[in-house]
Formats: C-alpha cells, sequence, structure tokens
C-alpha cells in the first residue's frame, strides 16, 4: 500500500483545538517512537500522530530493565506492543552534567496536561521505591529525543498491583486510541480564522504589555540601573500561570464532557476535535485512505443542544380524526439534530498496509525440472475415478445430497491435535452471555466490541446503544433510518462517477429507553445465531434485563420486550407533534403516532401482555415518558407513507420475529434456500420482513405472491422490499453444475481443449514455472500470501497433467508441491493455527506472539478467514485430486480450515454456522472483530467467490454432496448478488446513478460503498482487486457485459499499456473472458514482462486459459 497522504498541519495557535493537548495521551511504545517531528515545533518538544500535537504520554507495561548513569536511572518498558521503551528519571547530583553519561535530556514544560507534571524529583523517586525488573508500572511524562529515539521523561508512576489493574488500562488505552488517535483532526476554516484571530490579539496585548514594561524598566534604570522590577516581574509570572491553568481547566472541562456524550471508541473522526457552538453540523470528514483533507465538522453536543430528561415544556392538546394530538412547544435554543456524521476515512482496521500481490522477485530457475518415469508417478487408475467424478458423476452426486443440505456438520469432533488450543483471544467477549462459539463477522458485532456504542445494520433500520451520548443522551437503543436524498457523496475521481457514497450515522430519530436506565446501564448480548441476536439493557450488572431487543436482519420494526420497566421514547430528531390513536389496531395494543421535525412519521405499537396499556405523557420535545410500568413488546417503525402502508404496519404489529431458520435443496441445476422466521408476539395478525433486491429477484410464486408494494432505501443495497409471511422460497435457476477446474465459459461451459500450437507454446512456458523454488516464493509468516503461492503451482499442476497431458512434469511438479505445501498441513510454519474457544475459531498465532492486530493482515481477529482458507483448501483439492493417499493423511486439517470459515450447521459446537457467508446480503464480510461506524466490510468479491469455489473443488475431490451442493448455491447467490451491489453494468438501477460509473464498489460496508482499497487508489489496484483470482468461476460472477464496460471504460484505447506493475496481466486475464484472443496474444508474446505476474498468478495459467476460452 502506499503511504498515505500527510494530513493537514494546523498552525500552533489552533492547537487548542486538539484533542492531545494538555492531555496524558495514552499509546503503546511502538506508537511512540513512530511519533512525527515537524520544523518549527522542536523547541517546544511537540511531535505529532497524524497531525495531533502531542507532548505528554502514558503508557503501562512490564520493567525488563533497570540501568544507572550519572544523573539518570533508565527504565525500559515492554508494552507487549512490539517495541520497547526508556522511561528517565533524574537522579539528586551534585554536579550538573549535560552530556557525560547522559541517556536524555529534560524537557522544557510551557504546557501541562491534565494532571500536573513536574511533581518533586523527590515524589517521583519515592514512587518508584519497590520497581524492579518484571515490575508492571503505569508512567506518565513528557517526551523528549535522545540519539534519534524517543524517551519519556517520568513525571508519575504506578505500580500495579495485579492483572486486573491491567486489563482495565489497556481497554483505557485502546479507547484513547480509537476515540483520539485514530479519528482525523480537521479544522474548520473559520475556526482557524478565529484561532489566528485570537492569536494576534493576544499577541498584541502582549506586545503592549512588553512595551510598556520597558518603559518601566527604562524609567526605573534611570532611577537604580541595578534594581529589577521585582514586583512587576512576579505580577507577570503570576497572571501567564493563572492564565495558563485557566486555559488548561476549561480545554480539560470540555474534553471530558464531550468524551461523555460523544466519545464512542470506534474508527470515526469523532465530535470531541473541534469547538462548537449550539447549532447542529453535519460532519462531512474528507478522508481518504487515512489522509484527512478540506472538510465541514463532525457534530459535537454540547449541554445546550440537548433538552435534559427533567425540563418540561408546555403542550397544547387538539383533536384530529384518528386521535388527540399532542404539540409541544415550538424549539427556541435548540436545533433538530436531523443531518449526523459520516465517516469517510476508510480504516484499515487489522489490515496490513500492503496489497493482495506477491511483488517480490522470482528467480529463474537454474535448471528445469525433469519429468518423473513411468514407476515414479502415478498410475493412471489411481486418479480414474477422480476424474470420472470431476467429468460426469455430478448427476448422481446431487441425487445423493440430503433434502436439506444445511442440515448436517462437517464435523463435531474437536480440530486436530495437531492445533495447540487457547482459552483467550485479544478481543474480550464484551457483554456476551453465551458459550461456546460465536460469529465474529456478524452484522450485531459493534454489541460485543470496543466501547459497544457502534451501529448494528439490521435493514433497514440502523439501531445502537445510545449509552448517554449523541443529541438525545439517552441510556436506551437508538433507531434510524436514512433516505437516499440523504446519502453522501464524494468527490468524482474516476468516469465522473463520485468516489464514495455514505449514509450519515449518529442520527436518532427515536430511541426506546426506560426509566430505570441511567450511567450504571450494562449492555448484553444473548440468544445469539448466525442470523440474529438479542441486546439486553441493564439498570446495573446485578439487575435483570430492563429492556430486550431481538434483532433479526431485514425486521421491519425495532422490538423492545418490557417485563417491569418505565419505558421512555426519546429523539434527538424531537417530536413535532405525537398522537395517541384512538382506535387500538388490534387487542391489547395501544398505537402511537410520532411525526418528527424532519418530517417524517414514526409509528409506535405497544402490545401489552399483562397489567395496564401504555399510556405516554409528552413531557417535553425529546421525551415521552410512560405512567409506569409496562409489561410486554414495544415496536417502532418508520412509516414511509406509500399507499397502504400503515395498514401493513398495522396488521403487522406486536409481531416480531426472533430468529431465522435456514434450509435449502438441490435439484439439477436448481437450487433452493429457505428464510424461516421463527415469528413470537401477538396471535393476530401477519409476520413482515424486509427482502432485498437478489431475495426478491428468484422468490418462487408464492413468496412472489406475498411480496407487498411498501419498500424503503436500505444504506447500501438498493430498496428493500416488505414480505408478509414467516417463510420465503428462493430459487437460483443456474447452478455452475459443470464447473470444475478447467477454464469456464458462460455459454459454453468448462473449457479444456488445446491445439498442439497452444500446448508447445504453453509447456515452454510452465516447465519454467513449475521448476522455480516453491518453498522461496512462500511467506512462512502468512496464510494469505502463502495459500496464493501453493493455489498457483496447483494450477501449474493441473494445466501440465489435464490439459497438456505432460504427466510425468506434472506428477514431478506435484511432488514438489506436496513437500512445501507440507509445512503448513502439518501447521509447522512461523505462526502455526491454533485453535482458540474465546470465539470458537483457528486462528494464526501472529498476534498473540507480536502484539500487532495487523499480522497477516488481522486473521488473529478473524479478517479474510475465507480468503486465506480458501486459498488452502484450493491447493489441497489439487492436490488431492491426484493423490488419494495424500487426501487421506491431510482431510482433517483441510476440513477444519472449512469449519473455521464455512461450518453449515449449528450443531458444530467448535465453529460459529457460516463465520463469513451472509445469506441475507448474498456475499461474504472479510472483517472480523474490530468495531467500525460503518458495520461489516469486503473489498475483493472475486476472493469471496474463490472461498466458495474452493468448497466446491474439495467437495467434488472427497464426494462430499452437500458441500457440492452448498457451494454452488453460494456461488449462484454470489453472482447474483454481486451483480447487484458490487459490478455495475450501465443499467444498474440499485446503486446510485452517480456512484455506478466506477464499475466496481471498491470496498463495500453495510453503511457505505468507497471506490477504493485498503493499499492503493490507482484505478488498476481498485478494479483489479475485484478480478483475483482469474478462475474458472470468474466468467460465472462477472458477466461479459460488464467486463466490456469495464474495459471500455478504464483500460481501452491503450490505457492498458500504460500500466506497468502485475495488475496489467490480472486485467488481461480477466478480459479473456470477452476477447480470449487479445490476451492469448498479450500472455504469448516473446516480448512478455514476467515482472507483470503476480507472485500469486502463472503465466502457464493465463495462457491455457485464454486458449482454451478462445479454442485456440
Amino acid at each position: 500500500m502506499g503511504d498515505p497522504a500527510k494530513p493537514q498541519l494546523y498552525p500552533r495557535y489552533c492547537f487548542q483545538l486538539a484533542p492531545t493537548l494538555n492531555t496524558w495521551c495514552f499509546m503503546h511504545a511502538r506508537d511512540i517512537h513512530n511519533l512525527d517531528r515537524h520544523e518549527g515545533f522542536e523547541g517546544e518538544n511537540f511531535f505529532f500522530f497524524g497531525n495531533l500535537p502531542i507532548k505528554w504520554v502514558r503508557l503501562v507495561g512490564v520493567v525488563v530493565a533497570i540501568e544507572e548513569f550519572t544523573g539518570r536511572r533508565v527504565y525500559t518498558i515492554d508494552d507487549s506492543g512490539g517495541a520497547c521503551i526508556e522511561c528517565i528519571v533524574s537522579l539528586p547530583s551534585p554536579v550538573k552534567d549535560a552530556e557525560a553519561n547522559a541517556r536524555g535530556k529534560n524537557i522544557v514544560v510551557t504546557e501541562e496536561p491534565t494532571e500536573e507534571p513536574g511533581a518533586s524529583n523527590t515524589s517521583i523517586l519515592a514512587s518508584l521505591v519497590g520497581i524492579r525488573v518484571g515490575s508492571v508500572i503505569d508512567v506518565k511524562g513528557g517526551l523528549s529525543i535522545f540519539r534519534d529515539e524517543k524517551q519519556v521523561n517520568i513525571e508519575k508512576v504506578t505500580t500495579l498491583r495485579c492483572t486486573a489493574q491491567e486489563v482495565v488500562l489497556w481497554k483505557k488505552r485502546s479507547r484513547f486510541r480509537q476515540e483520539v488517535l485514530d479519528q482525523p483532526w480537521i479544522l474548520r476554516n473559520r475556526d482557524i480564522r478565529r484561532c489566528r484571530k485570537e492569536a494576534e490579539q493576544n499577541e498584541a496585548k502582549a506586545e503592549m504589555k512588553q512595551r510598556r514594561l520597558e518603559a518601566l524598566i527604562s524609567g526605573q534604570a534611570a532611577r537604580d540601573p541595578m534594581k529589577p522590577l521585582a514586583g512587576e516581574a512576579k505580577r507577570r509570572r503570576s497572571t501567564n500561570n493563572e492564565r495558563a491553568s485557566s486555559s488548561k481547566k476549561d480545554t480539560n472541562v470540555e474534553f471530558e464532557q464531550i468524551l461523555r456524550r460523544g466519545g464512542n471508541g470506534l474508527t470515526v473522526p469523532n465530535s470531541h476535535h473541534h469547538h462548537h457552538h449550539a447549532a447542529f453540523h453535519k460532519a462531512h470528514i474528507q478522508e481518504k485512505r487515512g489522509a484527512a483533507e478540506t472538510s465541514d465538522l463532525q457534530t459535537t453536543y454540547a449541554k445546550s443542544d440537548i433538552i435534559p430528561v427533567t425540563e418540561t415544556v408546555k403542550v397544547v392538546t387538539t383533536e384530529a380524526a384518528t386521535g388527540a394530538v399532542l404539540i409541544p412547544a415550538s424549539l427556541s435554543n435548540v436545533e433538530p439534530q436531523t443531518t449526523g456524521f459520516v465517516v469517510t476515512k476508510v480504516d484499515a482496521s487489522g489490515e496490513e498496509k500492503e496489497g493482495p500481490l506477491l511483488t517480490k522477485p522470482i528467480p529463474k530457475p537454474t535448471s528445469l525440472l525433469q519429468p518423473l518415469s513411468e514407476s515414479g508417478s502415478k498410475k493412471p487408475e489411481e486418479t480414474k475415478a477422480l476424474v470420472k467424478m470431476d467429468e460426469d458423476s455430478n448427476k448422481e452426486l446431487f441425487e445423493r445430497a440430503s433434502a436439506d443440505i444445511f442440515a448436517a456438520p462437517i464435523g463435531t469432533s474437536a480440530p486436530p491435535s495437531l492445533f495447540s488450543k487457547r482459552t483467550d483471544h485479544p478481543v474480550p467477549r464484551l457483554g456476551v452471555v453465551k458459550s461456546g462459539p460465536i460469529g465474529t463477522n456478524k452484522f450485531y458485532s459493534n454489541f460485543y466490541l470496543g466501547t459497544q456504542l457502534g451501529p448494528t445494520y439490521t435493514y433497514p433500520y440502523a439501531v445502537s446503544w445510545a449509552g448517554g451520548t449523541g443529541a438525545s443522551a439517552s441510556w436506551g437503543l437508538s433507531i434510524s433510518h436514512v433516505e437516499a436524498s440523504q446519502f453522501t457523496y464524494g468527490p468524482v475521481e474516476f468516469n465522473n462517477a463520485a468516489s464514495y457514497y455514505i449514509n450519515p450515522v449518529g442520527i436518532q430519530s427515536m430511541v426506546i429507553s426506560a426509566k430505570e436506565l441511567g450511567k450504571s446501564t450494562v449492555l448484553t448480548l444473548d440468544a445469539i445465531t448466525a442470523f440474529s441476536a438479542r441486546v439486553n439493557l441493564k439498570k446495573d450488572s446485578s439487575s435483570a434485563p430492563a429492556i430486550q431487543f431481538p434483532l433479526v436482519q431485514g425486521m421491519p420494526y425495532v422490538t423492545a420486550i418490557f417485563n417491569g420497566a418505565t419505558p421512555q421514547i426519546q429523539t434527538g430528531v424531537y417530536f413535532k407533534t405525537m398522537t395517541k390513536v384512538t382506535k387500538d389496531p388490534k387487542s391489547n395494543v395501544s398505537k402511537y403516532n410520532f411525526v418528527l421535525e424532519d418530517g417524517t412519521t414514526w409509528r409506535l405499537y405497544a402490545y401489552k401482555t399483562k397489567g395496564n396499556a401504555l399510556s405516554l405523557k409528552l413531557t417535553n420535545n425529546g421525551l415521552a415518558l410512560a405512567s409506569g410500568a409496562f409489561y410486554g413488546t414495544i415496536q417502532i417503525a418508520k412509516d414511509p407513507k406509500t399507499s397502504g402502508s400503515e395498514a401493513l404496519l398495522d396488521d403487522g404489529a406486536g409481531i416480531y420475529a426472533t430468529t431465522v431458520k435456514l434450509t435449502g435443496s438441490v435439484s439439477g441445476s436448481v437450487g433452493t434456500y429457505n428464510f424461516k422466521f421463527a415469528r413470537a408476539g401477538h396471535p393476530t395478525g401477519n409476520i413482515y420482513m424486509f427482502a432485498l433486491p437478489h431475495h426478491t429477484a428468484v422468490f418462487d410464486t408464492d413468496s412472489k405472491r406475498r411480496t407487498k408494494t411498501l419498500q424503503m432505501q436500505t444504506p447500501t443495497k438498493g430498496k428493500a422490499t416488505l414480505v408478509l409471511g414467516s417463510l420465503w422460497t428462493m430459487s437460483e435457476p443456474s447452478l455452475p453444475t459443470s464447473m470444475g477446474l478447467d477454464p469456464w465459459s458462460a455459454t459454453k461451459g468448462p473449457k479444456k481443449a488445446l491445439s498442439t500450437s497452444a500446448k508447445a507454446a504453453i509447456k515452454s512456458v510452465a516447465q519454467v514455472e513449475i521448476s522455480q523454488d516453491i518453498q522461496n516464493q512462500v511467506s512462512p509468516d502468512s496464510m494469505y500470501f502463502s495459500g496464493k503461492t501453493f493455489a498457483k503451482f496447483g494450477q501449474i499442476v493441473y494445466v501440465l497433467q489435464d490439459m497438456l497431458g505432460e504427466k510425468g512434469l506434472a506428477q514431478a511438479g506435484l511432488a514438489k508441491l506436496k513437500t512445501s505445501f507440507a509445512t503448513f498441513v502439518t501447521n509447522k510454519q512461523k505462526y502455526p493455527l491454533v485453535y482458540e474457544s474465546a470465539w470458537g475459531g483457528v486462528v494464526s498465532s501472529a498476534s498473540y506472539a507480536t502484539g500487532d492486530s495487523g499480522s497477516d493482515f488481522g486473521n488473529t481477529y478473524y479478517n479474510d478467514h475465507h480468503f486465506h482458507y480458501g486459498y488452502h483448501v484450493l491447493t489441497a483439492a489439487y492436490i488431492g485430486y491426484y493423490d488419494k493417499t495424500w487426501l487421506a493423511a491431510n482431510k482433517a486439517y483441510v476440513q477444519t480450515l472449512i469449519r473455521d470459515y464455512a461450518n453449515p450447521s449449528a450443531s458444530d459446537p467448535y465453529f460459529p454456522q457460516f463465520r463469513s457467508f451472509d445469506w441475507y446480503h448474498g456475499h461474504s464480510w472479510a472483517h472480523g472483530l474490530f468495531a467500525s461506524w460503518d458495520g461489516k466490510d469486503q473489498e475483493s468479491s472475486s476472493e469471496d467467490v474463490m472461498s466458495a469455489y474452493a468448497l466446491l473443488i474439495w467437495g467434488k475431490v472427497i464426494k462430499d454432496a452437500d458441500m457440492i451442493a452448498r457451494a454452488q448455491l453460494q456461488l449462484a447467490i454470489q453472482a447474483r448478488a454481486m451483480r447487484i451491489y458490487y459490478l455495475y453494468t450501465s443499467d444498474n438501477t440499485n446503486q446510485p446513478s452517480k456512484f455506478i460509473g466506477n464499475k466496481v464498489a471498491g470496498i463495500l460496508f453495510e453503511n457505505k460503498i468507497h471506490h477504493t482499497t485498503y493499499f492503493d487508489d490507482h484505478i488498476e489496484s481498485i478494479q483489479g482487486i475485484h478480478m483475483i483470482p482469474v478462475i474458472a468461476p470468474s466468467a460465472y460472477i462477472r458477466s461479459n457485459a460488464f467486463v466490456t464496460q469495464e474495459w471500455n471504460t478504464f483500460f481501452a484505447s491503450g490505457k492498458i499499456d500504460k500500466i506497468a506493475n502485475a495488475w496489467k496481466s490480472i486485467i488481461y486475464a480477466s478480459y479473456a473472458n470477452v476477447d480470449p484472443v487479445k490476451a492469448w496474444n498479450y500472455f504469448s508474446s516473446k516480448s512478455f514482462n514476467t515482472n507483470y505476474i503476480d507472485g500469486g498468478a502463472s503465466q502457464t495459467w493465463y495462457m491455457a486459459y485464454s486458449a482454451a476460452l478462445g479454442g485456440l
């Protein structure tokens, strides 16, 4: 990945607005070492994290060394973050020696953090008594430089007495990183102008005082040249100190207040970076690939922005046909918080800042691999059954598939002993009330990550725990829904298309809370499945839940279950009217209509199961409070006010889904999958759920009949459609039943035949590539890169044996591949995989060993498992296809990887069901255990497809009919979903017209789509990440119309020739599906530059692929 652009560095007079000024900045040692220095600030010892000025730091770690020098003692601290740092304390000395044996230098304290530094040396030394090597300490101090290394000059130190104390500080450090350091500090021009004006005024006042002082001194000097103006000097020092102290106090108070009301611990430009007046501002943080650009500011909420729950206003009651309409007094000193903020930063949480290509030069082999003799190679009959299976036994296998292909687990036994076991994980199961494996890449994960305040995107709504923050300052569950007219678009970068579109976050349209909730409120999560979860809000950790919220994707109401708590309905958009509807929609169901200040209408349904019906009193513009305890359910839904919409919502009132059961089957080329929603609540009426476009496109006749006209905008998937009934049936009509290891055409199926001349040309290249040193190309510390390398050589072996007929050479290459792959299948690579039972999965031990969450793209944190393990599964399929002995010996290892990312059953006690693939969205999520404002995301749609294709081929090799059926169904769903949500032809109507000119999504989040990558912003990278690897299903997913349009838009008319890197060959290989002759001519050219081949691909495969598709 290229280095991100530097954020704007603001003048010194703006530092008063920085959240890091006068603050103990809690950091890892490695981050302290990585702080920047900028010219002009050295004298004040300012260092910079991005553009945030930092002078004071805090760290926690173990003392690994203590050294004493003249006038100095040096404590070396290791905080398990990948680096150590020296912390310095001055020792009493009769002689001040500034150079001899010095290990650091004193800093000049001109500004002070929140806690007074500069404690007496005696008090600091007293606090160091008893600290020895092995002690765990909490250090606060100022920064300095010695011999180009950062050091901490100790101001305060505390010895930690137990691990619990250390864990608390780890969380504080993570929170500070997420809430402050990872957020762009961006000032509006008017704030900069204000600061400059204040600085100029202060400078003018200082000059005036200086002139008066000089005049006084001159006058006194004339009277007594030797006598200083001691009184005047003392007064000046006192005045300056008071001013500094006052400024410091004001800044810190404001910082703490903003943290309480807006701090969120998530990857987002946060609210406490700026000073605002009471009016609301929309945040439009223009940050791309980590680089802050000119923008407005994110919202902050001062007390004057929030209506306290204790405030009452005059309410006027009028009668309407529907019931009593309550109208609160007009807003005067506050404004509706209607626009929220957007997060334009692409945050690579857990991602390494490198691309997906292996760019290390590959040495030419010193000698060519020779074919194995007949006696040394596998006899044809040993692979005959496997080859036959691949060619003509699909029908037989489908007939063997289960009636429900999701019913049986792949396995239920413990992972093989070659995986060591751990019970811990760097990310705690925050608030989780469930034993056993938990989905790490699911829509609800923000509720157990970070500060638990991040949104969960249920579609079409976003819900989040308000946690005392935002405009409502509520402790309940906030509900938001964004219309397409509210999208924020990025600047045009390619093909006259917006670079991103984003849904604003943080609009608290409606909030369901309880009077009992407050600062001690605890959020827990239970009833967790692959498709649902339940949020519990408790008064405190020892209380029963005050409210429970069952969450299922597609729910048309946000449902809250009360068992005696006092309901409190709040809003940050503010109530314009509240209507108590006279006629109940059904027995024991009360109805209220709320019209908000933004003109939206929200309907509330309260189904009492015992006790009194819900009675709400409009207390003020932001609060409707129940008269007493309530037992039953309260549901809130936004009404789009389309024809018949209110009647539909009335019919479904009191009814909700608690979870979903997935079932499926295949018959020939048709794959069917069903969502069965578990109904709860009121016995009368129908259950409704929202379906996405790729669902409704393949509804069976009955499901289609129950589809309603009511639609609502979703964040990134077009419009959702309301569907009546608890069962949806979707039938994909064109499963890729003929797909195997051969190149595959969307119109002609598998293509293997090659002409004699093409075979000769391919063989000359293949013999060189198969002779390369495989082990030298393998990345021993990366499951991802090693998997790409292994899969590449598996492809070459296949081309040699099955397409060229060079069986001896293929078997020689296969032997090399097995030898190299053995390091991984025996789990003896640099960072072996471990099974950790905290979340339930097989992860790299890299982050355990290094402390770096980004190791191997965040594998330890469950990022990208389907990518990483998919390549290994595909490699194993190539090997197992030829060697049944190897297959039997290593099947358990491969099955374990599959269970980790694609376990089909909830009955597997060791792995969650479908960690990666989201059957509601129709594609996978690569984003693991990292909190994010914009929810889960995935970058490479094509590697998602590869992970399903690997399951297909492995299933064929081991003859698992259910796995084959699942994989083919998954591929069919992906093909449909990708063409709607990821890959855009000019007739795409589901994505905004301003965006589809990009042709591909870039990175698709639950809440935004950004046409970029985590590693590079060049067009070949952005488009190419949705091409790799070019394999059989590429033509199935990427239609000829799409490939043609993408080529004509970005690569035709000589544009491709300007690309001088490995993406060029990837693009040509993709284009082979449309013009295989052009691709063949490129790859077979005598002037072909092998440096333009990604280390995870081969010229052999690209030539065979192009020639086969072109009939050459």
